[in-house]
């Protein structure tokens, strides 16, 4: 623990996962469209549709 504390300590910047930032139902939906998207089950457009209209939903 002491090599983490002192790495975070000299960090100049640490970037959090991408859903860890947005509210917990944007970052769900991020999560199983991403997973469709890998799984061959949804095109690109669509993930990028269903993330939006979670987005859309919770302005």
């Amino acid at each position: 623990m002491k090599l983490v504390q002192a790495g975070f300590a000299s960090a100049t910047y640490f970037q959090l996962y991408y859903d860890q930032i947005l509210p917990s139902a944007v970052a769900g939906s991020v999560n199983d469209a991403v997973a469709k998207l890998y799984a061959g089950t949804a095109t690109p457009e669509e993930v990028a549709a269903e993330i939006q209209a979670a987005a859309d939903a919770n302005k």
